[in-house]
């Protein structure tokens, strides 16, 4: 979307429209509440001067945009569900920020480029298919080495 001259511009021009599709807001308060989200994710989390609010969206902004995307379709789900499940059993969410030493993000995202990624998917689905089978007791079919 970023790399696209028409849709950086339609980004540019009309934030309102684009945000109210992009986050499905209602249309009776959405020009408020798209100047909230774009406010709110310049100056909250890694602070970056050329972020969500300078005067053009580029590139630059991904972050930001990325960020607030993510935040609408996955975490405000998440909430979604644990208010609904609250209401059979006590809930706690808990917010993971620890990132460790080891992570294989470089390793999918060079995999990426070579078209690795689906055998690797693959393999390690058909090998922890086979433990859990041996685990609780099913016949692991072999179909030879």
């Amino acid at each position: 979307m970023l790399n696209d001259q028409e849709k950086l511009k339609l980004l540019n021009g009309d934030w309102n429209q684009v945000a109210k599709n992009l986050f499905l807001l209602d249309a009776d308060s959405s020009d408020r509440i798209s100047q909230k989200i774009r406010h709110f994710y310049n100056y909250v989390g890694d602070f970056n001067p050329i972020s969500f609010l300078t005067p053009r969206i580029t590139k630059h902004t991904l972050r930001a945009i990325t960020n607030a995307l993510s935040d609408r379709f996955f975490i405000s789900g998440v909430r979604d569900a644990a208010v609904l499940h609250s209401k059979e059993a006590p809930t706690f969410l808990y917010y993971f920020t620890y990132k460790g030493d080891f992570t294989l993000a470089p390793i999918l995202k060079a995999s990426i480029k070579t078209g690795v990624v689906p055998f690797f998917t693959e393999l390690i689905t058909e090998i922890i298919t086979n433990k859990m089978y041996r685990l609780i007791g099913w016949d692991v079919v072999d179909y030879g080495n």
